[in-house]
């Protein structure tokens, strides 16, 4: 028996691949059709991060999209975090919204609209609020 080999469609525009191609992530691409899902440029040697979504992207634009980010800062957290009130802090931006006093990882905290407080400020800034 003879094999045929089923002619190759690209992912991106299902057009008949003829001549060189890209296969990546399990489907076939005419090279100038596998690019970043985002900002659609060509991989800078070839790199690329796959998203959640199973697409290819550029590292910058992954990182905009997908990667988790600082409460504090709004940066991207790559090594280790504090997960405090549902959200992930940098350890060094986990710190009173008020007097800026680090917490750590055994945070005595008060949350007040998605924002820590210490005991301190919090009875400062609130409490008394609350009985005038």
């Amino acid at each position: 028996r003879t094999h045929r080999k089923e002619r190759q469609t690209c992912f991106q525009c299902s057009e008949p691949i003829v001549g060189p191609s890209v296969a990546a992530l399990d489907k076939d691409w005419h090279p100038d059709h596998f690019v970043c899902n985002s900002c659609q440029k060509p991989f800078v040697d070839g790199a690329f991060v796959v998203g959640t979504d199973g697409m290819p992207y550029c590292e910058e634009d992954f990182a905009r999209l997908f990667a988790i980010k600082c409460a504090g800062c709004d940066g991207l957290i790559e090594r280790e975090s504090i997960n405090a009130m549902g959200l992930e802090w940098h350890p060094e931006h986990f710190v009173c919204h008020n007097c800026k006093t680090l917490f750590g990882d055994d945070a005595n905290f008060v949350a007040v609209d998605q924002r820590p407080y210490c005991i301190s400020c919090n009875a400062k800034l609130f409490e008394t609020q609350a009985t005038s």
